[in-house]
Formats: C-alpha cells, sequence, structure tokens
C-alpha cells in the first residue's frame, strides 16, 4: 500500500541529530508543576521545536521547561515549550512527544490538535 504524500505543514526544516534533552513538567491547565527532571534523546529539531522519545507522559498543551546539550556540554536550546502532539508506542512505554518552542513574550502558542474525530450521528 502507498501512502499519499502530505504537504509539509513544518515552517522550518528539521534535522536529525541526535541530541542530549533535559525536560520536565513547569505548567499543566495554566497552573505551577515543576518536576524533578527527565532526561531523553531528541528524534529531530528545528528553529520551532523538537521531537524527542521519552518515557513520561505528558499531555497536550502542557508547558515544558528544556536544556538541550550537544555532546553533553555545549547547550543548543534552554527554555521553554509546549506539547503539540503525543504518539505513543504501546510495545515498549515509549511517548514521542512534538514540542512547540515558546514563542517571545506578547505571542501566543498554537493550540494543540488532536487526532481524534469527532463520531457522526
Amino acid at each position: 500500500m502507498v501512502r499519499a504524500k502530505i504537504p509539509e505543514r513544518r515552517k522550518f526544516p528539521r534535522t536529525k541529530h541526535v541530541l542530549c534533552i533535559y525536560h520536565r513538567l513547569y505548567k499543566r491547565k495554566g497552573k505551577l508543576a515543576q518536576s524533578h527532571w527527565n532526561s531523553s534523546i531528541t528524534e529531530n529539531m528545528s528553529l520551532g521545536g523538537v521531537l524527542f522519545a521519552s518515557n513520561v507522559h505528558y499531555q497536550l498543551n502542557d508547558l515544558l521547561q528544556l536544556k538541550v546539550f550537544m555532546s553533553g556540554a555545549l547547550n543548543v536550546f534552554e527554555g521553554y515549550g509546549k506539547v503539540v502532539r503525543i504518539d505513543h508506542r504501546r510495545v515498549i512505554s515509549i511517548y514521542k512527544t512534538a514540542i512547540c518552542f515558546a514563542p517571545p513574550k506578547n505571542k501566543t502558542l498554537p493550540k494543540a490538535k488532536s487526532k481524534t474525530k469527532p463520531r457522526k450521528k
């Protein structure tokens, strides 16, 4: 079966470098919820966001605090990002988490879109 080609919606090209990422929940539903740091590796990254695999299950629209490092020493990114997509790999309990970096002040983050479709009556 051949999949139909989906048009690219990303604003920035992604690079497929494996980097170390530290992440923790910062806010959920508008309430501060600082938790402990977790470490993972990135799958890809762009100027607008990052995709990483983690065993932590975040929710859509959670605000995370992030630190991305190259070779354990070079600080690539330190800031905040919003969870916009989650892909759960049930067999190995891994969550592929897509993050949109938080924009500068006075700008809003896009709402996460659910993959579930409304039911027909």
